[in-house]
């Protein structure tokens, strides 16, 4: 079993900033990049820019989140139900948690990267994803 509570802030910390993006009706990144550290990025494809926040400030953002108790926003749900998927397929398996999970918005997947053992896997392909803007 893994120790999954640094994957479920970033889940909060990233429903956390798409909520922002949704209220102030700007356009979401084009991927968010889970740390097994604890640490979540955003970036755009287009400009390759990205940001990141170290663990201390995703517990901050998570806290944040849970405090507001909303749903997770829909235009990330499909996403954010395929990591909690794969975070069980993980327990399953006894296997440890990739260095990082992406949720790569516009192509509509989710992939999990290993570094010691060069594996990309793609989790899952998220219908709608062209239709999240």
């Amino acid at each position: 079993m893994h120790d999954s509570v640094a994957v479920m802030l970033t889940l909060d910390a990233e429903s956390l900033l798409v909520q922002l993006a949704d209220r102030e009706d700007m356009g979401l990144p084009d991927i968010f990049v889970h740390g097994r550290d604890g640490s979540l990025t955003y970036g755009f494809a287009d400009t390759r820019n990205t940001y990141t926040w170290e663990a201390a400030q995703v517990r901050e953002m998570s806290e944040r989140w849970q405090a507001l108790d909303a749903p997770v926003p829909p235009r990330i749900a499909d996403h954010v139900w395929a990591h909690h998927r794969f975070l069980d397929m993980l327990d399953a398996g006894d296997m440890e948690l990739p260095d990082e999970v992406v949720h790569d918005l516009t192509a509509g997947v989710v992939r999990a990267r290993w570094d010691e053992e060069k594996v990309v896997l793609v989790v899952e392909e998220v219908a709608g994803a062209a239709a999240r803007e």
